[in-house]
């Protein structure tokens, strides 16, 4: 249970704000070390390794970020200007929302579907009109790869707060590869490591 101050929505915290929360809850609870695998980048070989929440992750402010906003943030993608906002939380809730209903309509095929419909959501304006999602969604469909790369990129240079992925090398002795492993959040994250 997180408590706030009053007026303060938990739908409209930023998604940011919120992992930030999540890794600070599970150092206070189970402490900072965290065991993860990944499958090497190079070699493939899998990998078991810990990492400490607190000194493995690196924390990202907003003042180091040039031109930081929040919202009205401004890209040109596929020749239109576009202004869109950090993810909150409320646009999880509406992005589940609008997959349900996509595979109720049987539009969405499988669950890559959701890139789309989440740029989509943070969308606010093509070209300074307003549309609705499915003409949003259009938007985003017809986009180059390119142009949907340059969102991903603009979406992650606002981004701040704890930087949710470490430097790991990989344990194998013909490789020894330093992968960026990305420390993802599951029902592990919030459960004690067992003891030896």
């Amino acid at each position: 249970r997180i408590v706030t101050k009053p007026n303060l929505k938990i739908d409209e915290l930023l998604l940011d704000d919120v992992n930030t929360v999540l890794f600070g809850m599970r150092i206070i609870s189970f402490g900072p070390e965290y065991g993860l695998s990944f499958n090497c980048l190079n070699c493939g070989e899998k990998t078991d390794c810990d990492v400490n929440l607190l000194e493995d992750v690196q924390v990202k402010n907003s003042d180091e970020i040039a031109d930081f906003a929040t919202e009205n943030i401004s890209l040109t993608l596929g020749g239109k200007d576009i202004t869109f906002h950090l993810p909150r939380m409320q646009d999880e809730k509406l992005i589940n929302r609008h997959m349900q209903q996509l595979a109720k309509d049987k539009t969405v095929s499988n669950d890559s579907d959701r890139l789309y419909v989440r740029y989509a959501q943070l969308m606010d304006t093509v070209d300074g009109e307003k549309l609705n999602i499915f003409d949003k969604m259009a938007f985003v469909d017809a986009l180059q790869i390119q142009d949907l790369d340059t969102f991903a990129e603009a979406l992650n240079e606002k981004s701040f707060g704890l930087v949710p992925e470490c430097l790991k090398d990989c344990k194998s002795d013909k490789c020894g590869f330093e992968n960026s492993v990305r420390i993802g959040i599951t029902a592990e994250f919030f459960r004690a490591r067992p003891r030896n």
